[in-house]
């Protein structure tokens, strides 16, 4: 049996969640916000820079964040120092060649892209 959440659980479990997405692929991140949304979340981003990432992080509230380590020429380290100064909880998101992930966040999640939307709900919020 799954631990995943599923259906109605996981509609309580996002329910008024407000998720920040920092990804730099328009159909994942369309994908991945349509589903959080789906499920009653809402949605700060889809992001895709540092910069506006971190002006976001000063200025909005958020309970959790999916993080795409390579952002173009950049990475999400900086944007998750941040999250981790407010206590926010984050997984990261990497592709086939992934990166090394700096010892500073060995107790976070790191997903292989694609990434499944029930894997990021149980990374971010512990299954049911």
């Amino acid at each position: 049996m799954s631990s995943m959440p599923t259906g109605a659980c996981m509609d309580n479990l996002l329910l008024g969640k407000v998720i920040l997405v920092v990804e730099d692929d328009f159909f994942l991140d369309a994908e991945l916000c349509a589903e959080f949304i789906a499920h009653g979340s809402t949605i700060v981003g889809p992001v895709s820079n540092v910069k506006l990432t971190l002006e976001l992080i000063a200025t909005e509230c958020m309970d959790a964040a999916l993080l795409d380590i390579r952002l173009g020429a950049e990475n999400a380290y900086l944007i998750a120092d941040a999250l981790s100064a407010r206590e926010t909880p984050f997984v990261f998101a990497s592709t086939g060649d992934r990166m090394r992930v700096p010892g500073r966040f060995n107790g976070y999640r790191l997903l292989n892209k694609p990434v499944e939307f029930d894997d990021i709900v149980d990374a971010l919020f512990g299954p049911i």
